[in-house]
This record gives structure tokens, sequence and C-alpha cells, in this order.
């Protein structure tokens, strides 16, 4: 259900911030990972780093709500 992916378990903090930011748009879902491929080690450090980055450039221009908030998307050409 993601629509945009960081691609954080790959990635330094600066190219994750710029990767979710390039990419986001209304009704977004960022794709960040908590757990961690084997090859990467374990390491999150630049997930970790990147994450407030990336909250506090999106809170001043969209509200953050739960998947079960989000409303349906409606297809194009379709009336609510």
């Amino acid at each position: 259900m993601w629509s945009v992916n960081g691609k954080d378990w790959r990635a330094p903090a600066d190219r994750i911030v710029e990767r979710v930011l390039h990419g986001v748009h209304p009704g977004a879902i960022i794709l960040l990972h908590d757990g961690v491929p084997p090859r990467a080690n374990g390491n999150r450090t630049a997930t970790v780093e990147a994450l407030p980055r990336i909250l506090q450039e999106l809170a001043g221009r969209y509200r953050f709500v739960l998947i079960s908030e989000m409303q349906p998307a409606l297809p194009r050409g379709s009336q609510p």
C-alpha cells in the first residue's frame, strides 16, 4: 500500500530525505523500514537520522493520519 519508497535500507540519510521529499504527494504512504535485511547488518542509523528531517519538512505541508483514516481514492473521472 506504499507509494513512496525511501529505499532507506541502502541509502545515506541525505538521499533518503531527498527521495521521500521528491516523491511525496497528497495521500502518499511512505515506506521506511524498522527492521533490516541481513545484508544491512542491522544498522538503521541513516533511517533514524532521516526520519525527523522528513517529518519536520512534511509537517508544514501535510497532515499525518492513520491509514484507516484515509479516504479511498476515486477512479479518474468519477464524482464523490
